[in-house]
Formats: structure tokens, sequence, C-alpha cells
């Protein structure tokens, strides 16, 4: 298993049984805990990189709360992403494996709000000695709202240059890549448009490759009408 899996999934994937319990601090931290424990435990070096969290940010933050409300936020607070960070950190290095442990999500491509404080997450983590070695860029588009290569490269780099708590470089990641119409049927015009920034998407990948060595996975999953993944008389 390679690629990118994830810890503490979508909010609407959490499980019956965490979103409906009655938890606290006290009580749902172990479980997280566990949770993060025994999926590293099981899997160990298979997977290559695991989102340690997914989709922790608001996407309307305010000047004090840059948080999404979740289950977890909601019994053991802010610092949960922390906590789950440092437990996977505990286990990764306790039973010397080479997976690296990243932070994803959406919204976070362009420069904006959410963008910053992904940056500051990932800064106030090293600070604080707990290690993050990437941060996924889901890139969930609409045609012709994929961002400039140029673009790309400046919200990067915001978190590339930072070192992690090993001393080493952020690494960053296209990790879903679709690109979807807005309503059907998709005209000739606009499945052009998609092959061309489908195609940026690979060529945005490749000239990360190039700025910094940072290998970017690039995947996709909402495959529909409307997304018409990686597909194109054209070719990619």
């Amino acid at each position: 298993m390679v690629g990118n899996r994830t810890f503490m999934p979508w909010r609407s994937l959490i499980s019956y049984r965490i979103n409906n319990g009655n938890w606290t601090n006290a009580t749902l931290l172990p479980v997280m805990e566990n949770h993060i424990e025994q999926l590293i435990l099981h899997f160990g070096d298979t997977c290559l990189h695991w989102d340690v969290v997914n989709e922790a940010l608001s996407d309307s933050p305010t000047a004090t709360n840059p948080w999404a409300a979740n289950v977890w936020y909601n019994a053991i607070g802010p610092y949960y992403v922390a906590l789950a960070f440092q437990k996977a950190q505990q286990v990764v290095e306790a039973h010397n494996l080479s997976v690296k442990l990243f932070y994803n999500d959406y919204n976070i491509e362009w420069p904006g709000a959410k963008t910053t404080n992904a940056a500051i997450l990932v800064s106030n983590l090293t600070a604080a000695g707990i290690r993050i070695d990437g941060v996924g860029l889901q890139s969930h588009f609409e045609i012709g709202g994929t961002p400039p290569i140029a673009t790309s490269l400046a919200v990067q780099q915001t978190y590339t240059n930072q070192n992690n708590s090993r001393g080493v470089p952020v690494i960053c990641a296209l990790t879903e890549l679709d690109i979807r119409a807005t309503s059907l049927p998709v005209s000739d015009a606009q499945q052009i448009q998609q092959f061309n920034d489908y195609r940026t998407g690979k060529y945005t990948c490749l000239s990360w490759y190039l700025v910094n060595a940072n290998v970017v996975s690039s995947c996709r999953w909402m495959c529909s009408q409307l997304s018409l993944c990686w597909y194109h008389s054209l070719g990619l």
C-alpha cells in the first residue's frame, strides 16, 4: 500500500459509534491514541504516507479559532491535532518505521486564511518538537479553477520552506486531484479545459520536484460524470 492513508478520516466517514458517543476528553483521547497505534502497528511500512489528521481546519476561520468543529475538537479540544501527531510520532519512532506523517486538507492550494493556518500548524508542531513530515493538498477543483503553476509553487513553498522537528524539509503532496464540471452535459470546450487543468496539475508536480526534490504523489478519488477523472480523448 502506497500513497496517503488516513488515521482520522473525513468528518462524514467517522463511525456512527464515535460521532454519536457521549465523549469527554478523558474517554475519547485514549480511543484516538489506540486507533492510531493499532493502524501503525498493523500496516507498518507498507504505506508510504499516513494522513495523521485530515481536514481539521475551518473554511471560515476566525482570528482566534482556525479549527473546524468535529467530534475530536468538541471532546478533546483544539490540541487533539498535536496529540494525534505526537502519538503517531511515538509509535513510528518506537518501532523504527520509515513511514511519513502528513496533515491533509482541501482549500489550502491557493493563498488565503486557511492556507496560512495550515502553514502555522506546521510551524507550531515543529516548535513543540512534534514531528510532521508533510502536507497533503487534496486539490478538489472545478473546471477552469486549477491554480497556475507559479501560484502552486508559491503556496507549496510556504510549507516546504520549513524544516520539521528532525531538521528535515517538510514534503508537499498533491493527494486527491479531481477537476469537476458544475453541471451536465459537459461541452467540448469544457472537456478541453479540463484536460488542460489536469495537465497543469501534472506539471505542477514536476515543477515542485524540480524546485526542491520533494517527491509529490498525485491521485484522485472523485471519479464521476462531473469529474471525468484523468480522461480526455486528447490523452494526458
